[in-house]
């Protein structure tokens, strides 16, 4: 299921006579903050939880799995420990041969010269602006429309409609032109808030790896931390997709919480929304 959870990943919104070029000004904006915020995040660590729930073709819930795993960064690489499966901490083996794992990467990290260590952040760093590259061309890809205005989270946000430009080209084209819904961008801020977005046509994923069916919807909502980084809190697919042969009806949802910042003194400092 990588490239379900890479998209719903990336899937990271006509009021007072504000025009449509307001509204591309506002997702200009709001995209070069976002890269600026996203790359603030090297050096927190948080928790992760999926739940997916698969369904048979009529609809019916066939099985629910869940895990949750916590997210460190260890000499400026990202490192996934595994904490539960099914709402049940791992097995006493599992949870040994996890601790162990992580013991070695910690005491690994621990040993890097600066050189190895800023190696590694940069790697880091060359993934992320990778994992968000494709923001950079929303822009050019869709026409926009201001909606109206919202309080969420008892913050003033611009609702904005998104539909694909007609005649773009572009890269990522052959995914953003099969996609629409709406954004929600933070008024005083300019970050993302939440999306709803929909497949109006199916389309392929990861060098036709996995396809995502017609009427699919992807979500997002993120939170602004009290020092004001914004965080993701919630992410999720709905509908049908088809990887490699296997043709797939599910509900997947990833909720993020437990933010920690790593200070050069090895001590974690949790952040409240």
């Amino acid at each position: 299921m990588g490239p379900l959870r890479n998209l719903i990943l990336w899937s990271f919104c006509i009021v007072g006579g504000l025009s449509a070029q307001d509204a591309r000004a506002i997702i200009e904006k709001t995209v070069n903050h976002d890269r600026r915020n996203y790359r603030d995040l090297q050096s927190w660590t948080y928790k992760v939880s999926d739940r997916i729930e698969k369904s048979d073709s009529s609809g019916r819930t066939k099985a629910i799995e869940t895990t949750l795993d916590e997210v460190l960064y260890l000499g400026g690489k990202p490192y996934i420990h595994p904490l539960r499966k099914n709402g049940k901490p791992l097995p006493a083996k599992d949870t040994a041969k996890e601790q162990a794992k992580l013991d070695k990467a910690t005491a690994e990290a621990s040993r890097l010269s600066e050189d190895e260590r800023r190696k590694r952040e940069q790697q880091t760093e060359k993934q992320r602006e990778k994992d968000r590259e494709m923001l950079q061309y929303l822009p050019d890809a869709y026409n926009f429309t201001l909606l109206g205005e919202e309080i969420i989270n008892s913050r003033a946000a611009w609702r904005i409609g998104v539909e694909p430009a007609p005649h773009y080209n572009g890269k990522y084209g052959f995914l953003l032109k099969n996609l629409e819904g709406t954004l929600w961008i933070d008024k005083d801020e300019n970050q993302f808030v939440k999306g709803d977005i929909h497949a109006i046509k199916g389309f392929s994923i990861g060098l036709f790896l996995a396809s995502i069916a017609e009427g699919s919807r992807l979500y997002f909502e993120n939170v602004r931390l009290s020092d004001g980084l914004w965080v993701s809190h919630r992410a999720g697919f709905e509908g049908s997709a088809r990887v490699l042969i296997r043709h797939i009806r599910q509900n997947e949802e990833l909720q993020f919480s437990e933010f920690r910042k790593f200070q050069t003194d090895s001590r974690i400092v949790p952040a409240e929304p």
